[in-house]
This record gives C-alpha cells, structure tokens and sequence, in this order.
C-alpha cells in the first residue's frame, strides 16, 4: 500500500488497486480483480507482486494486451533488472523502471536512521549510479 499512498501524495486523481482478493479493501482505492484489469488504461501500471522475479523470471502478472493500455511500467522487483513485465513494456515502447533504486533508497535510509546519519545528494546519486551500472541481477 505504500506506492497507493505515494501516488495519492503526489497528486494522483485516481489510484486503482489490482488484487487476487479485491473485496478486502483498505484505504481510499478502488479495488479490482486481474479479470477487470482488462478494461482500464492509464497512465502508470505498478507491480508489486514477486511474480517475475528470480527465479521465475519467465512469468508476468499481466499479459501484453494489458500492459499495452498503460504509459508507464514500474516493477518493484529488481531481479533480473529487465522482468518479463518490463520487457514486454520495452517491445511496446513504454517507459520502464524496476525497483532497484527504491531497494538502494530504502537501504539509504536505513543507514541514516540506525547510524544517525545524513548523505547528501551528491553521494546518495553516486550509490545509485554505482548500482545502476553494476547491478544484473541474479545469473
């Protein structure tokens, strides 16, 4: 529920929650099920699920007729960098990103909080590049 809130923050007119068990619903969503799934669009679709993760990297939530309604992909996995999700995202020229920079950003925050703390811009930027440019996953 923390990307819903996120989105909601920054000024989201809608948020729409996609859940195998749509009936329980917590917060100001709507809830659907995968089956009504197939009649939205919009601009972002968010994948919270392991499913395409390592190491069944071969699954996506949703299908490409999905995928296709939506602008914006993000995975909150982040391996492999590119998850079937994604990469179904980047044959329909979609704009992608998985969750390797929020993994590196929570870990950031992290170590503020235990260590008392504060990294700047410059250096929070210089980690995530760092793992931006190393990181592929699991092989």
């Amino acid at each position: 529920m923390a990307i819903a809130h996120y989105l909601s923050d920054q000024g989201a007119q809608s948020v729409t929650i996609v859940s195998r068990s749509a009936g329980q619903k917590n917060g100001p969503w709507k809830y659907i099920d995968y089956a009504e799934l197939k009649k939205h669009s919009g601009d972002f679709l968010v994948n919270c699920t392991p499913i395409g993760m390592y190491p069944d990297v071969d699954a996506s939530p949703v299908d490409e007729t999905v995928i296709a309604q939506f602008n914006y992909l993000f995975d909150m996995t982040y391996n492999p960098a590119v998850t079937k999700f994604l990469g179904i995202g980047n044959s329909l020229g979609k704009d992608t990103v998985n969750g390797l920079d929020m993994l590196v950003g929570q870990a950031i925050r992290s170590v503020e909080i235990w260590e008392e703390r504060t990294f700047t811009q410059d250096e929070v930027l210089s980690i995530l590049n760092y793992f931006r440019e190393n990181w592929n996953g699991a092989k």
